[in-house]
């Protein structure tokens, strides 16, 4: 039996949902979009999809009890764009890894460096990308307890190109929405 969530807050445009009303955990939110994109978000990730482009009425109930779920997933494909925000960069893993070295070599820890250096050998043979990554995390494990330490988790962990490129964008109209909302309510937060 599914959970039975209820409409806990909304806005014009949008509709909070709760399992229990007093508790903001098992939350989700759906705002629908002029052009037609309506977004979930919330405790249970994010989801978008869109029915129609500058629809004259928002789709509201859509999916609803009589939809297949194939039918959906049209729409979710429709709205679907690569949300990727990190990746794995070999070059930049090599640099962070080098200066670790460098690190441990003041610190005098013969042991750490040894292993730093037997993954940079490594490292050569690997791919840029999640692959890449996933062969790093590897090399790191296969040494057992000689190097344990969260930091080489990201050793090469960077944002997408096309992540940056979105996230500029959004910074440069920012101050084109914060002056629409104030001729909208005549004052600006």
């Amino acid at each position: 039996m599914t959970a039975e969530f209820k409409l806990h807050s909304s806005g014009e445009n949008w509709f909070h949902f709760r399992l229990n009303q007093d508790s903001a955990m098992e939350s989700f939110t759906i705002t629908y979009c002029h052009d037609g994109t309506v977004v979930m978000h919330g405790d249970y990730g994010s989801l978008a999809w869109q029915r129609e482009v500058f629809p004259k009425l928002c789709p509201y109930g859509f999916p609803n009890k009589k939809t297949f779920i194939g039918y959906f997933a049209e729409k979710v494909v429709r709205a679907e764009s690569d949300q990727k925000i990190r990746t794995w960069k070999k070059e930049d893993a090599i640099s962070e890894i080098k200066e670790k070295i460098k690190e441990y070599q003041e610190e005098g820890d013969d042991l750490g460096v040894a292993g730093l250096k037997e993954i940079l050998d490594e490292l050569d043979y690997f791919e840029d990308g999640d692959y890449g990554y996933i062969q790093m995390l590897e090399a790191f494990n296969s040494k057992g307890g000689l190097i344990e330490s969260e930091t080489f988790t990201t050793f090469g962990r960077c944002y997408t190109e096309a992540f940056e490129r979105k996230f500029e964008k959004l910074v440069s109209v920012s101050d084109q929405i914060l002056d629409a909302i104030a001729l909208k309510t005549g004052e600006r937060s």
